[in-house]
């Protein structure tokens, strides 16, 4: 799927968006940010990176834009459990484990630490003093080299009949053009959705395939 720079998307749409004047430009950035937002996330957008621990605190990359899951590992690339909760620290005793850890050959073995998020981290609990980093999977905002998000070519035309729409609003002098942007709006919204959730040939075989065997998996964190 190709990527297109914000600015170019802004700037046609604004192109046939009549009486346009300074103030647009300055705000239409902001509409198809707000646009975008309301489209939903792709399988394409799914990022992993590392995030080194730092006084049991895991920063957030600025890309994020949902988070999907987490691994925990040790110094030496030991895998850590963890259990996610809410509530970004605990504040009653956790009187169902213990503060234990031994060794089964030569693989450590670790109690799950707790783990909770607020919009800036992740934040981990008391007994994880042996974390050093996480594999963090998310969807991700594209970037260009500005820090602008990029735009899929399958989200262009939704993006640009809100930006219509959020300039008829602004005027609010005209209410049947203001009732047909929304409209439009709303139909290239579910087609941009739907572009979204296309899966490829390859992985609906494996989904089959899985259906098939008609044996449960309950691992689910195994890739």
């Amino acid at each position: 799927m190709e990527y297109l720079p914000l600015n170019a998307i802004i700037s046609e749409a604004l192109s046939i968006t009549p009486d346009t004047d300074a103030s647009d430009w300055a705000i239409a950035r902001q509409w198809a940010v707000t646009a975008l937002m309301q489209l939903g996330t792709s399988e394409e957008e799914i990022n992993v990176c590392d995030i080194t621990a730092k006084n049991f605190v895991l920063m957030k990359p600025k890309d994020m834009r949902q988070y999907i899951e987490m691994a925990l590992y040790d110094a030496n690339g030991c895998y850590i459990p963890h259990i996610f909760r809410a509530g970004k620290k605990r504040i009653y005793p956790d009187i169902t484990s213990y503060f234990y850890q031994g060794t089964e050959a030569d693989r450590p073995i670790y109690l799950p630490v707790d783990v909770s998020e607020d919009t800036q981290a992740f934040y981990l609990g008391t007994n994880a003093t042996s974390v050093a980093y996480a594999k963090v999977r998310y969807f991700s905002y594209p970037l260009d080299a500005d820090g602008m998000p990029m735009i899929r070519e399958d989200e262009k035309t939704a993006i640009m009949w809100y930006i219509r729409l959020a300039k008829s609003l602004k005027k609010n002098d005209n209410q049947s053009e203001i009732a047909l942007n929304l409209q439009e709006w709303k139909i290239q919204c579910d087609r941009a959705k739907a572009m979204k959730k296309k899966i490829s040939e390859d992985k609906a075989k494996t989904i089959g395939r899985r259906w098939l065997t008609m044996l449960p998996i309950f691992n689910n964190s195994s890739y």
